[in-house]
């Protein structure tokens, strides 16, 4: 049987691991010059929020947990930059969609995580948050970010 001190130890180090792990500690970890943190999350083949209004010039983190058992993704763009990430996801196979590149505008999901991703918004326009896995945009996995002056 442990001892006191060994068990003491064992949950003091759980405590740190999940709260190293937990959407907290994810906060902590957004870029310098961040002026706002937007916290989403996904069910089933939605971002939640779906629909978000910033401000142009402003730089906003946003930190995505992924409570769902299969694994997402989230890129950020117009909606041009939408589609040629698209047709990019459409031209690898399943087995290599974790390591299809966001270029810092976005990452893969896996079951289980949260992670934070940053973007300036330079102008008065619609950009989309999208997942592009197979089949998940074709089902509406799609967040709308409207930019005002």
């Amino acid at each position: 049987m442990a001892s006191t001190a060994v068990r003491g130890s064992l949950v003091l180090g759980l405590a740190f691991l999940l709260v190293a792990c937990s959407p907290s500690a994810a906060r902590r970890s957004v870029p310098p010059g961040t002026e706002r943190i937007v916290e989403m999350s996904i069910s089933g083949m939605k971002f939640v929020p779906d629909r978000i209004e910033v401000q142009a010039g402003q730089m906003v983190a946003f930190v995505v947990d992924n409570p769902t058992d299969i694994a997402h993704e989230l890129f950020i763009g117009d909606e041009a930059d939408q589609m040629a990430h698209h047709a990019t996801h459409m031209a690898v196979p399943s087995a290599d969609q974790a390591m299809v590149p966001h270029y810092g505008y976005g990452f893969y999901l896996a079951p289980g995580m949260t992670k934070v991703v940053a973007y300036k918004f330079d102008s008065s326009r619609e950009i989309m948050l999208g997942c592009h896995l197979p089949g998940h945009w074709e089902a509406g996995m799609v967040a709308y970010v409207t930019v005002v002056p």
